[in-house]
């Protein structure tokens, strides 16, 4: 009985596949080329290239979300989580990527999914003070896309390291001599 529902399903999903059109595929790249042409030129010019000056760090973040507020919140996060990695290289993060490649009647298909996780508190690095230099919200699709721009002194940013290096034994004999 088992074999006959799984061979059952097979034909079911042969016949799904099989009736597919190839177009179909086409058509959502160039959907998917015209939402990323159009995220890059609602892009602020401080996203790709943020602010330099001898005495700030500058650090902008994106991200998404169907809320305005929740996607300014993980904007200012993802920022703050930059900041914290031109401080100290020093991050706990997890990367998980998947690749799939599906062949079917002659046409290739592949998805990837990344899944990131990572900490605020990268290293223990403290950036409080921080001031949050410009924002800007864009509609994308159904969702809020959100840039912020921060920047940090480089002195705040020198005793956050020093600070580090003074808590972490190796390092701590090194500035004792």
């Amino acid at each position: 009985m088992k074999i006959t529902n799984t061979l059952q399903l097979a034909v079911c999903a042969v016949i799904l596949f099989g009736c597919a059109n190839p177009g179909d595929n086409q058509r959502n790249n160039g959907n998917t080329e015209a939402k990323v042409k159009a995220t890059v030129e609602a892009a602020p010019s401080w996203y790709a290239n943020p602010p330099l000056t001898k005495d700030e760090l500058f650090v902008a973040g994106t991200e998404t979300s169907a809320n305005m507020q929740i996607a300014m919140d993980k904007a200012t996060l993802a920022a703050k989580r930059e900041l914290a990695l031109q401080i100290s290289s020093y991050v706990s993060a997890l990367t998980k990527q998947l690749s799939k490649e599906i062949t079917a009647n002659g046409k290739t298909s592949l998805t990837e999914t990344l899944e990131a996780v990572s900490q605020a508190a990268t290293a223990n690095i403290n950036v409080g003070g921080y001031n949050k230099e410009a924002s800007k919200v864009v509609q994308e699709g159904s969702s809020y896309r959100a840039y912020v721009l921060l920047s940090f002194s480089k002195e705040k940013a020198s005793e956050e390291l020093y600070k580090q290096m003074r808590n972490n034994p190796a390092t701590a004999k090194l500035l004792e001599k």
